[in-house]
């Protein structure tokens, strides 16, 4: 048997994580937007994750092409159908800008009404307004441990071993603490 090293996050781990947060700022009734999970094994693993951190919660999934017009038309699918919810945890960042975009044309203040989530922190994550709460994936370090240990196993010849490296939750301003209910 051969196995070749791999250099990546745990995908569940971290939508667990984003779901929790959404949690413990008093969030019940979580929209969930995602991407098609065929031949998709990371929506598959968020979407896993989030189950597990949402246990007592209100989840509601809702595919959307992988966009910001996606996660705009996954907004617009959930106000159509009247669906209730506090709060939207997308498993991208990209379809969390499209979601504020959406929220915020249809005269839903984000975050007061609704709270928004992402996976990621992509550049811009931090500059929309309001700034995304997000993941924080270890993208470029990954890149760069993967790239040092392919010209260390050439030059040494030493396969390396795989290696799981941390994320990280990024508070900003979109996603409200609510009052606890009693």
């Amino acid at each position: 048997d051969y196995h070749l090293p791999t250099f990546g996050y745990d995908n569940m781990a971290a939508a667990r994580t984003a779901c929790l947060h959404l949690a413990a700022c008093g969030h019940r009734r979580v929209a969930v937007l995602h991407g098609s999970t065929t031949d998709y094994d990371r929506a598959r693993a968020r979407i896993e994750g989030i189950k597990s951190g949402g246990r007592n919660l209100e989840l509601k999934f809702v595919e959307a092409d992988v966009s910001i017009s996606g996660g705009s038309a996954g907004i617009a699918k959930l106000l159509k159908e009247d669906q209730r919810f506090d709060a939207v945890l997308c498993i991208t960042d990209v379809l969390a800008h499209g979601a504020i975009f959406a929220l915020q044309r249809a005269g839903i203040n984000v975050p007061d009404r609704v709270s928004v989530m992402g996976i990621h922190d992509l550049p811009g994550s931090g500059h929309i307004v309001p700034s995304l709460s997000t993941i924080r994936l270890p993208a470029q370090e990954m890149g760069a441990i993967a790239a040092q240990a392919l010209v260390d196993w050439v030059e040494t010849g030493d396969q390396p071993d795989s290696k799981l490296l941390p994320f990280e939750l990024v508070e900003r301003d979109s996603v409200s603490k609510k009052a606890p209910r009693s």
